[in-house]
């Protein structure tokens, strides 16, 4: 059995998947990998490259080739689904490694600290012909890096691993893989999931290239009220479902500060009419739980006013 499967995600990629492949067949290591490439019914020639590298490389290779376009989502469900090894590392095929000991370098890290299930690093930002490219988004990321226990990290700020460089033990998703419907932040729902169970490591160096070019560009935005009211809805929704995640699996003794978090959180959610009564109720029980305290409660409230912000913000 393979020890670690890299989970590839391709459509209309033809321009950058050779590089991608390639940087996964640099790699040395001393256990056995497989690359999932999951081909999402590309308008370019991704597919015949994709079956190239199949063809060619029979014993690495697991192709699946989707019969409709599944979207972002959708085809990284299909791939996660179909990685059968123990380790997993997100390499989309816009993007390539840089260190060719970056896998060796992971799995050892994880095979020695099994309190630990995810290990990620940072990376460079090129755009579509290669060259380096200023992102501010980057600045901001890694002020956030950061290793231990993150998930009040995760649920403060945004979505902090860069995919491209993280690697992680497959069993910390399998029940996330149930629940279609929140794969719509791929990277927030991924990593706050696994953040509940697990420890992360931030391996400060840089072993991969993240490309901007349109096509990545373009997918995040959102075209109209309709879609940002549903991009809205999912959100509170990965909020809601991560709370009471949390809730059942969380064995830390919470500082007075994280339960402010977690509270400040739940009154987001209590206040909007996204979430049907009966998950409120739900939540209302945890809230309790979670409660602060007055002092600390009024001392938020006062916070708010003095900012102008709405109280569930």
């Amino acid at each position: 059995m393979k020890k670690l499967s890299v989970c590839m995600l391709a459509h209309n990629t033809e321009k950058f998947i050779d590089k991608a492949v390639e940087s996964v067949l640099a790699q040395k290591t001393n256990f056995e990998i497989e690359l999932v490439i999951a081909e999402d019914k590309s308008t370019d020639n991704t597919k015949q490259k994709a079956l190239y590298y199949k063809e060619k490389y029979p014993d690495l290779v697991k192709l699946i080739l989707n019969q409709k376009n599944l979207g972002l989502s959708g085809n990284y469900i299909v791939a996660l689904k179909n990685c059968s090894a123990e380790y997993v590392a997100i390499l989309d095929s816009d993007d390539y490694w840089t260190d060719p000991y970056k896998l060796q370098k992971q799995v050892d890290f994880l095979e020695a600290n099994k309190d630990y299930g995810v290990v990620y690093s940072d990376c460079d930002v090129i755009d579509h012909e290669g060259n380096a490219v200023d992102w501010q988004e980057m600045y901001h990321l890694r002020e956030q890096y950061s290793s231990g226990y993150v998930f009040f990290k995760l649920l403060k700020e945004t979505a902090f691993v860069p995919n491209l460089t993280g690697c992680f033990r497959k069993e910390l998703i399998a029940d996330a893989l149930e629940n279609e419907d929140l794969w719509f932040f791929e990277d927030w729902w991924l990593w706050m999931r696994a953040s509940i169970k697990t420890k992360f490591h931030f391996m400060d160096e840089r072993t991969a290239h993240y490309r901007l070019h349109p096509q990545n560009i373009t997918k995040t935005r959102i075209e109209n009220k309709e879609k940002l009211r549903a991009y809205t809805k999912k959100a509170y929704a990965i909020y809601n479902s991560n709370i009471e995640y949390f809730e059942k699996y969380n064995k830390n003794k919470l500082s007075a500060e994280e339960k402010e978090l977690i509270s400040r959180r739940m009154m987001m959610l209590l206040n909007r009419n996204y979430l049907p009564l009966k998950r409120k109720l739900k939540l209302l029980i945890i809230f309790i739980k979670y409660f602060p305290g007055i002092k600390s409660f009024t001392s938020l409230l006062t916070r708010k006013m003095k900012s102008g912000t709405p109280v569930a913000a």
